[in-house]
């Protein structure tokens, strides 16, 4: 017999060097998780195990992400819990119309020229309701598939007044309507 180390088995070396790997592994992917500061942050089945640190959001498959990315209007954790957080609404741009209900992910601010077009793009319908007043259709306007009639000089202006654009549909090419 050789002097030095004691002969072991094969089994109980891989088994020693397996559980080195996995507290390696556990310890490096919950260092990442803590400290990363972009949005690459690690995911691993090893992270499930992990508690988030206060300065971290707890997604519901146990990953980490800073709490500056909470309410960012970004999901970053792979349900949306991020973004559902009572999250204030995004603040809309002054050529935008606010709607009334915020959900993330759906329509909130929307172009004012949105605004009572017959097409509803807020999730509360906000953008069409009462306030609206629809102009009468008269014989000579055109009228949009949503159901919007906008008057004979703008059929061909060269500017989309419908939302399905059928306003400047048929209109030979560089001939526009000058009754502006």
């Amino acid at each position: 017999m050789a002097f030095g180390r004691k002969k072991t088995s094969p089994n109980y070396y891989f088994l020693s060097i397996l559980i080195q790997l996995y507290l390696f592994l556990s310890f490096f992917t919950h260092f990442l998780n803590s400290n990363l500061s972009n949005k690459e942050t690690l995911t691993s089945p090893l992270t499930s195990n992990i508690t988030c640190n206060v300065n971290h959001f707890t997604c519901k498959n146990g990953r980490c992400i800073p709490r500056r990315w909470v309410c960012d209007y970004q999901q970053d954790c792979a349900e949306g819990e991020d973004e559902l957080q009572h999250c204030p609404p995004p603040q809309c741009s002054s050529h935008q119309f606010a709607c009334g209900e915020y959900v993330f992910n759906r329509s909130y601010c929307i172009p004012k020229h949105w605004r009572c077009d017959k097409v509803i793009d807020c999730v509360d319908g906000a953008d069409e309701g009462d306030s609206c007043q629809y102009p009468l259709c008269r014989p000579e306007d055109h009228k949009c598939s949503s159901g919007l009639c906008i008057p004979a000089s703008k059929r061909c202006d060269g500017y989309y007044d419908c939302r399905d654009e059928s306003d400047e549909a048929d209109c030979k090419n560089g001939e526009y309507n000058q009754t502006k």
